[in-house]
């Protein structure tokens, strides 16, 4: 079973979230911050292959994560929708660090198409 992290702070829409994704059969993991996210990806060494990233979150930024999972660990295999409300954060929002960027509220079957996408589209990385 494929895994997906969620990383939301508003707890309602990280369980929606989770619960989507798990009746399309997929795993999750949440996070309800990204300084324990960012713990996670510093200290996990089977990372998912599809990660939902807010953008606006306590501590550490949704940004920050992907950035630091595309710059740090080199990984750009992971597939990464980042998600906002915030207008503004979208479009200055660097374009090539997501796979998919998504403004909330989000139609919860077109989440769940996209992931299902980018996991079929998944290649794992170059050894």
């Amino acid at each position: 079973m494929e895994t997906v992290l969620i990383v939301e702070d508003y707890v309602v829409t990280q369980e929606m979230f989770a619960h989507v994704m798990e009746v399309a059969g997929f795993k999750t993991i949440s996070f309800d911050n990204g300084d324990d996210a960012l713990e996670y990806l510093k200290t996990e060494t089977d990372l998912p292959k599809v990660m939902l990233l807010d953008i606006n979150l306590p501590g550490v930024s949704g940004v920050q994560l992907v950035q630091y999972l595309r710059h740090t660990l080199n990984r750009y295999d992971i597939k990464v929708i980042m998600l906002t409300a915030n207008v503004v954060a979208r479009e200055n929002l660097d374009p090539y660090l997501a796979d998919e960027i998504m403004t909330k509220p989000v139609s919860v079957n077109i989440l769940k198409k996209e992931v299902q996408r980018l996991m079929s589209e998944y290649k794992p990385p170059a050894k």
